[in-house]
Protein backbone atom coordinates (compact mmCIF):
# COMPACT_ATOMS: atom_id res chain seq x y z
CA UNK A 1 0.00 0.00 0.00
CA UNK A 2 0.98 3.43 -0.81
CA UNK A 3 0.61 6.52 1.77
CA UNK A 4 -2.37 7.93 -0.19
CA UNK A 5 -4.11 4.41 0.04
CA UNK A 6 -3.29 4.20 3.89
CA UNK A 7 -4.51 7.96 4.27
CA UNK A 8 -8.16 7.08 1.93
CA UNK A 9 -8.01 3.79 4.16
CA UNK A 10 -8.20 5.83 7.25
CA UNK A 11 -9.77 8.97 6.28
CA UNK A 12 -12.61 6.25 5.68
CA UNK A 13 -12.70 4.29 8.88
CA UNK A 14 -14.87 6.19 11.80
CA UNK A 15 -12.81 7.10 14.43
CA UNK A 16 -12.05 9.85 16.61
CA UNK A 17 -10.38 11.94 13.69
CA UNK A 18 -11.15 10.38 10.42
CA UNK A 19 -13.51 13.23 9.68
CA UNK A 20 -10.76 15.94 10.18
CA UNK A 21 -7.82 14.35 8.07
CA UNK A 22 -8.52 15.84 4.41
CA UNK A 23 -8.05 19.12 6.78
CA UNK A 24 -4.92 17.92 8.26
CA UNK A 25 -3.45 16.57 5.26
CA UNK A 26 -4.08 19.94 3.67
CA UNK A 27 -2.39 21.90 6.40
CA UNK A 28 0.87 19.00 6.11
CA UNK A 29 0.77 20.13 2.18
CA UNK A 30 1.76 23.79 2.99
CA UNK A 31 4.63 22.53 5.55
CA UNK A 32 8.03 20.90 5.34
CA UNK A 33 8.38 20.31 8.57
CA UNK A 34 5.23 18.32 10.67
CA UNK A 35 5.70 17.44 14.38
CA UNK A 36 2.71 15.00 15.81
CA UNK A 37 2.45 14.90 19.59
CA UNK A 38 0.16 11.73 20.22
CA UNK A 39 0.56 9.22 17.73
CA UNK A 40 -1.26 6.79 19.14
CA UNK A 41 -2.76 4.19 16.81
CA UNK A 42 -0.87 5.92 13.67
CA UNK A 43 -4.13 7.09 12.26
CA UNK A 44 -3.74 11.07 11.87
CA UNK A 45 -0.15 9.98 10.55
CA UNK A 46 -0.66 9.28 7.35
CA UNK A 47 -2.96 12.46 6.39
CA UNK A 48 0.79 14.14 7.70
CA UNK A 49 2.63 11.87 5.97
CA UNK A 50 0.00 12.52 3.21
CA UNK A 51 0.76 16.23 2.99
CA UNK A 52 4.23 15.00 1.53
CA UNK A 53 6.48 17.59 4.45
CA UNK A 54 10.34 17.15 4.11
CA UNK A 55 10.67 15.48 7.78
CA UNK A 56 7.87 13.75 10.00
CA UNK A 57 8.21 13.68 13.47
CA UNK A 58 6.01 11.49 16.16
CA UNK A 59 6.03 11.85 19.82
CA UNK A 60 4.29 9.11 21.75
CA UNK A 61 4.65 8.29 25.62
CA UNK A 62 4.06 4.74 24.55
CA UNK A 63 5.28 2.27 21.64
CA UNK A 64 3.48 2.80 18.58
CA UNK A 65 3.02 0.41 15.37
CA UNK A 66 4.91 3.17 13.18
CA UNK A 67 7.34 0.69 11.39
CA UNK A 68 4.83 0.62 7.83
CA UNK A 69 4.47 4.17 8.14
CA UNK A 70 8.10 4.83 8.28
CA UNK A 71 9.01 2.46 5.62
CA UNK A 72 6.43 3.94 3.26
CA UNK A 73 7.43 7.68 4.63
CA UNK A 74 11.42 6.66 3.83
CA UNK A 75 10.47 5.77 0.56
CA UNK A 76 8.62 8.71 -0.62
CA UNK A 77 12.04 10.36 1.11
CA UNK A 78 10.53 11.94 3.92
CA UNK A 79 12.60 12.19 6.73
CA UNK A 80 10.82 10.22 9.68
CA UNK A 81 11.66 10.49 13.19
CA UNK A 82 9.53 8.60 16.14
CA UNK A 83 10.23 9.61 19.55
CA UNK A 84 9.11 7.68 22.67
CA UNK A 85 8.69 10.05 25.72
CA UNK A 86 6.23 12.04 27.97
CA UNK A 87 5.78 15.53 26.48
CA UNK A 88 4.98 16.76 29.76
CA UNK A 89 7.68 16.26 31.14
CA UNK A 90 10.11 19.76 31.51
CA UNK A 91 13.42 18.03 30.03
CA UNK A 92 10.88 17.26 26.72
CA UNK A 93 11.98 19.65 23.79
CA UNK A 94 10.98 19.50 20.72
CA UNK A 95 13.24 21.47 17.23
CA UNK A 96 11.32 24.13 15.20
CA UNK A 97 8.62 23.20 13.05
CA UNK A 98 5.95 24.57 10.98
CA UNK A 99 2.57 22.38 12.31
CA UNK A 100 2.65 20.95 15.64
CA UNK A 101 -0.25 18.70 16.42
CA UNK A 102 -1.20 17.84 19.56
CA UNK A 103 -3.40 15.40 20.47
CA UNK A 104 -1.45 13.89 23.95
CA UNK A 105 -4.14 13.57 26.55
CA UNK A 106 -7.29 12.15 27.00
CA UNK A 107 -9.18 12.01 30.20
CA UNK A 108 -12.70 11.08 31.51
CA UNK A 109 -13.86 13.01 34.54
Amino acid sequence: MSILQEFQNHKNRPCDINEHMEVLKDLASECSHVTEMGVRQVVSTWAFLAGDPKEYVGVNILPCPIGHAQRLAEEKGIKFTFIQADTINPEFSIEGTDLLFIDTWHAVS
